[in-house]
């Protein structure tokens, strides 16, 4: 028997593998040119930790927003991505403080809300068909400033100094695939939050 016929059927079958696994590359989670948006809460609130001096005082109250997440990336290669993610967070906290002189207690009112913008930087491993496992990081830009009030007249009001205007995050986490174009994605690192997660919509 010629080797040739061998030669065309091994070929062929190489070929054939070829497309096998081009086909199965085309089923996992993030792929070059796919566009990612998604939107997620996370946990804790962690400026609410600012305000473990005061917890104790009288008739203390807070009240925490978020953090939320929002986020779009592209793929501009089959593991790596860039894109935004904007983060927000605030709260609202009330107490009472006795002024001795005066002999009454009077209302104390702090409130902050930080924004950030943030361009990243996103490495991804194609675990398994519908499951994108990646990790980045990323620098940009926030706001905030603390506004703490009373109707005391010996305290009126304070005025902070803006919070430094860098920001940055660095996260790992991973998207698993509901039902196409679906997904859920869970994250643990810094930003805004130890924790995070929710919705993803791949474009």
């Amino acid at each position: 028997m010629s080797s040739f016929p061998l030669k065309t059927l091994f070929f062929a079958a190489l070929c054939l593998a070829g497309r096998s696994i081009h086909a199965q590359d085309e089923n996992y989670s993030f792929n070059k040119g796919d566009w990612f948006v998604s939107a997620g809460a996370g946990f804790p609130n962690q400026n609410g930790l600012l305000l473990r001096p005061v917890r104790k005082e009288l008739n203390f109250e807070y009240k925490g927003s978020g953090p939320f997440h929002f986020k779009a990336e592209y793929a501009i290669l089959d593991n790596l991505g860039v894109g935004i993610s904007y983060n927000r967070v605030a709260f609202e906290a009330s107490w009472k403080v006795n002024n001795p002189d005066l002999a009454k207690a009077f209302d104390y009112r702090l409130t902050y809300a930080s924004n950030s913008l943030i361009i990243r930087l996103n490495g991804h491993y194609p675990a398994a068909p519908g499951l994108d496992i990646y990790g980045g990081f990323g620098v940009g830009l926030k706001t905030g400033r603390p506004k703490l009030v009373s109707d005391d007249p010996a305290k009126k009001s304070w005025a902070f100094p803006f919070t430094f205007p860098l920001g940055a995050e660095a996260t790992a986490g991973a998207r698993i695939r509901v039902a196409d174009p679906l997904y859920i994605y869970v994250e643990a690192g810094l930003a805004k939050s130890f924790v995070q997660g929710g919705l993803s919509l791949r474009i």
